[in-house]
């Protein structure tokens, strides 16, 4: 759950007694940390076979969101995976939030509820590919919340689950094979959102071009056949501040991008036609 650590620690965590004086609301006394209960077993809806699954579970620590689509529910090994995962991000995510929670009576101020959401949609529905992308929003009580993204592609044929990057020789090959697209796309919208545009040679971290490995990578389809776009997706505070919010980007595939793909995942993926 590496994601949901980089929303924790991303988030602006002011205390609480500060942030209740910044915008003048009390703070509420919680119990002590000995009076703290144990946390409850994770709870995971049950939902009919081949049906999507939505997961809502709130009480005085957490509220905990989770959903993925018919499709997920409709393979019954990858729902298991992402049952899985959604046990497993509730479970730490609440941990974390009884430890701030005692944290919070250790040193006399309030506790906010924390807040974790992970929602999955699908990106394309091909014969031997299911290709999903979802956002994962936190919030841990500081001014304001963070959230990031993730993406997965179900191999049909061999029945296992994949990082979309893992379909790439590396991420530094899929850099070179976008020959800078990216980046020229990214510094076009910063400019947009900025009022100016990017200094050249400029050392704030917030000017640079982000890699693919700092990125989300969706799999697109325009076909229903083959993979024939990528997506690039920037979290905030990767390729800006958090006022900025997310930079998002469809690029087509290329023959670069087709000779940056692994060998045994080269026919799953085409050139967009008209590019």
């Amino acid at each position: 759950m590496f994601l949901i650590s980089i929303l924790m620690s991303s988030a602006a965590c002011t205390p609480a007694e500060d942030y209740d004086d910044e915008i003048g609301v009390a703070s509420q006394q919680g119990k002590t940390a000995g009076e703290l209960p144990a946390p409850p077993p994770p709870i995971i809806p049950t939902a009919d076979e081949g049906q999507a699954r939505s997961i809502e579970v709130s009480d005085e620590a957490i509220t905990f969101q989770y959903s993925y689509p018919r499709q997920v529910g409709a393979i019954q090994a990858l729902s298991a995976i992402m049952n899985d995962r959604a046990e497993a991000a509730q479970v730490e995510y609440r941990a974390y939030a009884l430890e701030a929670q005692a944290e919070a009576e250790k040193n006399d101020y309030g506790f906010r509820q924390h807040d974790y959401s992970e929602n999955w949609k699908v990106v394309a529905d091909l014969p031997g590919w299911l290709s999903l992308s979802a956002e994962i929003g936190s919030y841990s009580g500081g001014a304001h919340g963070n959230y990031g993204f993730d993406a997965l592609a179900w191999d049909k044929s061999a029945g296992q689950v994949l990082e979309t990057k893992a379909l790439f020789r590396s991420a530094a090959a899929l850099d070179n094979a976008l020959g800078g697209a990216f980046c020229s796309a990214l510094n076009a919208e910063r400019a947009e959102r900025r009022g100016q545009p990017v200094a050249e040679g400029s050392d704030n971290s917030f000017d640079a071009c982000p890699s693919v490995a700092e990125l989300t990578v969706l799999l697109g389809s325009s076909n229903g056949e083959t993979f024939d776009r990528i997506g690039l997706l920037a979290a905030p505070y990767v390729a800006g501040p958090y006022a900025e919010g997310s930079y998002e980007f469809t690029l087509p595939v290329t023959s670069a991008v087709i000779d940056a793909v692994k060998p045994e995942f080269a026919s799953s993926f085409s050139i967009m036609a008209n590019n």
